[in-house]
């Protein structure tokens, strides 16, 4: 296990709620930003922030990072070793999950607005390879947000060369509401 994943598994983070324009802590809105001494923000590329308590599930496949746009953001992620499959190359479900979950939060809406959505369908073509060590970053594209339906695109790269193209269609659940950084 990797030195980042094994602080974050074994809880020796630090977790402060604020309002600091720089922090985000997913679909939650209460503004968690993850602070501390055992934090080492250089597993992440520059500009890139802990994405941290937005869900379990992304808990457990992380440690994720963000970076804002003011039309969206990107998720990051540093390869582990927990992250790749038997042929050493990172598993294509983890992938997946990222790429999902970055689709997600674009296609929210983060980080001007907040729209509560799950996902529809969503296609993946893996295009290339990471290795442990890799730093993965997840861009997406929204093409269309309608009054049910939200279309989006995510291109992944691994240390800037393409490895994977996904498109998701996430269908809008409740009433979109301001985020604190609007």
């Amino acid at each position: 296990m990797c030195a980042i994943c094994h602080r974050l598994v074994n809880g020796h983070l630090k977790a402060t709620l604020t309002k600091d324009s720089e922090a985000l802590d997913g679909i939650a809105v209460s503004g968690l930003r993850v602070t501390g001494e055992n934090m080492a923000l250089d597993e992440a590329a520059s500009g890139f922030f802990p994405l941290f308590g937005s869900s379990s599930f992304a808990d457990l496949i992380g440690p994720l990072f963000y970076k804002k746009y003011p039309d969206g953001m990107t998720i990051g992620l540093r390869v582990c070793e927990r992250h790749l499959n038997s042929r050493g190359t990172v598993h294509g479900g983890l992938l997946s999950a990222v790429a999902d979950i970055a689709l997600g939060y674009n296609a929210a809406g983060l980080p001007t607005r907040l729209t509560p959505l799950v996902t529809a369908g969503q296609t993946i073509a893996i295009t290339g390879f990471a290795r442990e060590g890799d730093w993965l970053e997840f861009h997406v594209d929204v093409h269309k947000r309608g009054k049910q339906l939200v279309f989006a695109t995510c291109f992944a790269t691994s240390n800037d060369v393409s490895i994977l193209r996904a498109s998701g269609i996430y269908s809008i659940v409740g009433k979109e509401i301001p985020y604190l950084d609007s």
